[in-house]
């Protein structure tokens, strides 16, 4: 949830930062700024179509966090562009990273969690994740207007990749306490076989 959480705050705000991307930075019109919001839906069915075509996938604890990457990257790529059409293929990635996170995360977390902790851990994430959105907006309105739109979303991508390094972290060190015990019962069962 917390991955998520940073997720949303990090890069939820380009779609409200998006209107003085489009005038001030790229210079575009309404019917430019459409096409810019176009773009991110263009990508979030890219990434659900991605899913569908896929299907069930075995290392959604390694997809999660990459995917999050992959939504830094864009998130600076955007913050970066000074045309339209490396801003749309930004928002085509990150309309895509935000499908696919949504997705993976949301999985990953109900298979991980107890039947009877479900419920509350499935709200626990839907509040992460919708109410990460006005928390990062806000955050991002207050940033921008101090520092400007494009430090914003470079903050934001900073945010995300290092909530994704934290969670890489944290899931290997939690893999190697796993294998530890895995390796530690057969000598435990090996010591009280030669004791018997």
């Amino acid at each position: 949830a917390l991955l998520t959480l940073a997720f949303v705050v990090g890069t939820a705000p380009y779609l409200s930062l998006l209107p003085d991307i489009a005038s001030h930075a790229l210079h575009l019109d309404g019917r430019g700024y459409g096409l810019l919001s176009a773009a991110a839906g263009i990508g979030a069915l890219a990434g659900a179509g991605l899913l569908a075509v896929v299907g069930e996938t075995q290392r959604k604890f390694a997809n999660v966090p990459a995917a999050c990457a992959f939504a830094a990257v864009a998130l600076a790529v955007l913050g970066l562009a000074h045309t339209a059409p490396v801003a749309g293929a930004a928002l085509v990635m990150l309309g895509a990273a935000d499908a696919v996170v949504y997705a993976l995360a949301n999985t990953y977390m109900q298979e991980r969690t107890a039947d009877e902790l479900r419920g509350r851990a499935n709200a626990l994430f839907s509040l992460s994740f919708l109410g990460g959105i006005p928390i990062g907006n806000a955050i991002a309105g207050v940033v921008a207007t101090r520092v400007g739109t494009s430090a914003t979303l470079l903050g934001g991508a900073a945010l995300v990749a290092l909530s994704a390094a934290a969670f890489v972290a944290f899931a290997a060190r939690e893999v190697a306490v796993a294998e530890a015990g895995e390796a530690a019962i057969p000598a435990v069962a090996r010591a009280g076989a030669e004791v018997a």
